[in-house]
């Protein structure tokens, strides 16, 4: 908190009024990130057809929050962490988990309405895009740090449309 505040030209007691809790602190970035996301899927979607585009195109808007917020990834190995010991913050965190499922679950019935997916159990491929796209960015972090996000991704979105293609 002191290093947040310092970085906000804030005092810790002004920032401890703005949010009452590290947790609230981070819920309150985690919901800023999403809407930004949310906000940039939005935009790219307007006049998309199939289902593949939209997949690559969420890839995408991944790869550009990363490069532009590298520090986003690492707070977001926070954000599991933080729910391993607090279960608010796990409840918190699996909603907000839960809409990202089902938004990948409509572009998967998408795709498999449209012929360009194969049949498979759309909440389970849902659930093993989000763990796949976590586990790049943490794998990236750890095993390669290196490589830039954009490379990884690349692979996860190239792996994944190769796995769901009809």
């Amino acid at each position: 908190m002191d290093v947040i505040a310092a970085e906000a030209n804030l005092s810790k007691g002004s920032l401890y009024w703005h949010f009452k809790s590290k947790r609230e602190l981070f819920q309150s970035l985690v919901e800023r990130w999403l809407q930004e996301f949310t906000d940039c899927l939005g935009t790219a979607f307007e006049g998309t057809a199939t289902a593949s585009e939209k997949l690559r195109m969420m890839i995408d808007a991944v790869k550009r929050n990363a490069a532009a917020q590298p520090e986003l990834a690492r707070a977001q190995l926070e954000f599991y962490v933080l729910a391993v010991r607090d279960e608010e913050f796990k409840a918190w965190l699996h909603e907000n988990y839960a809409a990202d499922i089902q938004f990948l679950e409509s572009i998967l019935r998408q795709g498999m309405e449209n012929g360009e997916f194969r049949e498979v159990p759309v909440d389970s491929v849902a659930r093993m895009i989000m763990a796949y796209l976590d586990g790049a960015l943490l794998h990236r972090e750890i095993n390669d740090p290196e490589a830039t996000a954009s490379t990884i991704l690349d692979e996860v979105a190239d792996t994944l449309t190769a796995l769901l293609k009809v």
